[in-house]
């Protein structure tokens, strides 16, 4: 399953068109999500690493709802065609639904890849990757051009450190 980043659609050229154009090469079949944009463009809510650290109530990213239940809808109708396993592709804010619906979804799919991953605008960069602590499944956390913030790179990598059952997991 791919989803693309906000302002984008799910046959974007820059990262997700030339996926779905590769993979079916390598016997994958790719579905592709339509992910809503985030209309409002404030600036992310600043939350002390402290006061993240200490939240309990869960994580939201705007239009969850709809993009979780599409995600969903899409695994749902996939099994009746006899799909099993499905591995979660995101790139930029696609990687950020990607991370949240598998957290929230444990058992959804078998694989994350994320692709220059970028927090939505309500999550710290640290929220985001603390989300990477409840994923059990590999993770793959790739840049393509190098453009995340080194101390959003160290925040993934700890927190997939201290994953409960941990995977082999790969960074870039």
């Amino acid at each position: 399953m791919l989803l693309h980043s906000d302002n984008e659609h799910p046959d974007w050229p820059d990262a997700i068109a030339p996926l779905r154009a590769a993979l079916p090469k390598y016997s994958w079949c790719t579905l592709s999500i339509e992910v809503p944009d985030i209309i409002k463009r404030a600036s992310p809510v600043q939350v002390s690493l402290e006061d993240a650290a200490t939240e309990t109530s869960p994580i939201e990213l705007p239009n969850q709802t709809l993009v979780f239940a599409r995600i969903q809808a899409t695994i749902e109708k996939a099994k009746t065609e006899g799909v099993e396993q499905f591995a979660f592709l995101g790139y930029k804010t696609g990687a950020s639904y990607a991370l949240a619906f598998l957290a929230s979804n444990a058992s959804a799919g078998s694989a994350l890849a994320l692709i220059d991953i970028e927090p939505t605008p309500n999550l710290s960069e640290y929220e985001t990757a603390q989300l990477i602590r409840q994923i059990t499944q590999p993770v793959l956390d790739y840049y393509v051009n190098n453009v995340g913030s080194e101390q959003f790179a160290m925040w993934r990598k700890q927190a997939a450190n201290q994953r409960a059952e941990k995977r082999e997991t790969t960074f870039s």
